[in-house]
């Protein structure tokens, strides 16, 4: 009987930390760091994330549309119960209202927690379920790149963000295997090829408090001979968001702390729309970031 939690999809809550974290605004130059908690539920997830920044402010200016500006390069570390994260980021703010990003990391699972599973072709069921059942799963290494863009503008209280992804897994498969289920997306893809992820949240912002509501969808890519057998198509879900800014203390060793809420119901997904779990019980994550500065 396996009690333990499987580390699946922590991707919406990772993405909240990066919209909220203290680095919105550069100084001349900066080196920070950043540990990052998050868990979830449907799937069932558990990370945590260790960033180091340095980071370089582009120009000074007055104008809101160009006053937060930077360049910034990071090392990152994560571990989940199942596999383990090192890589690295640069992230380009030419502008306040869009940020660039390219981040390339390595992969290491360990072969526990039904992870991985990989698969000859995608008609298989790959919802929680099923792959408790399955024990074909084994250890293997890989390369995960993600390209970004975020857009972002804010009007008095009210904020828009607009968060666009391209990713791409390459892992070391079985010779006659090409797809496999990635716990971080939550999703079936085929190693070397993509998967695009869409953000899109609707803010209010206080000075403590920020609620809003998030619409994510995701789709996934696949060779010509896989894509004309996809059962599966995108995923769709919906639902509020609360960021509560614990700390904010700007100078101090520790200044930023946020408490991160995120409830996600299913509108469209294979598995979890009724087939496996019912479609009442929503994608939940909490999460808690805590930062400061070297400088």
């Amino acid at each position: 009987m396996k009690l333990m939690p499987k580390a699946r999809n922590l991707s919406a809550v990772v993405v909240l930390a990066v919209f909220f974290s203290a680095r919105s605004e550069a100084s001349a130059q900066d080196l920070r760091w950043e540990s990052f908690t998050g868990v979830s539920v449907n799937p069932l997830g558990l990370i945590q994330i260790g960033t180091f920044t340095a980071s370089h402010e582009l120009y000074e200016s007055e104008n809101p549309l160009f006053a937060s500006n930077f360049v910034d390069a990071s090392a990152i570390v994560a571990s989940t119960p199942a596999y383990s994260i090192v890589g690295a980021q640069l992230q380009l703010q030419p502008l306040s209202i869009l940020r660039l990003r390219a981040r390339i990391e390595g992969l290491g699972y360990f072969g526990n927690f039904d992870h991985v599973q990989s698969f000859e072709d995608l008609e298989v069921d790959f919802s929680d379920s099923a792959l408790a059942r399955n024990e074909d799963h084994a250890a293997t290494v890989g390369m995960r790149f993600t390209g970004s863009a975020l857009l972002q503008a804010k009007f008095g209280k009210v904020a828009a963000r607009a968060h666009l992804q391209a990713a791409t897994m390459t892992l070391d498969l079985a010779t006659n295997k090409r797809v496999f289920y990635s716990p971080y997306f939550d999703h079936i893809l085929e190693s070397g090829n993509w998967i695009y992820v869409s953000d899109a949240d609707l803010l209010w912002v206080e000075e403590r408090v920020v609620v809003g509501i998030r619409h994510t969808a995701m789709v996934a890519q696949f060779s010509q001979d896989l894509a004309a057998s996809d059962p599966n198509g995108p995923t769709h879900r919906v639902g509020p968001l609360i960021v509560w800014k614990v700390r904010d203390a700007e100078g101090e060793t520790v200044d930023a702390m946020n408490l991160i809420f995120l409830a996600n119901w299913y509108l469209v997904h294979t598995n979890r729309t009724g087939y496996d779990t019912p479609q009442w019980l929503p994608y939940l994550g909490v999460a808690f970031s805590f930062e400061g500065s070297f400088l």
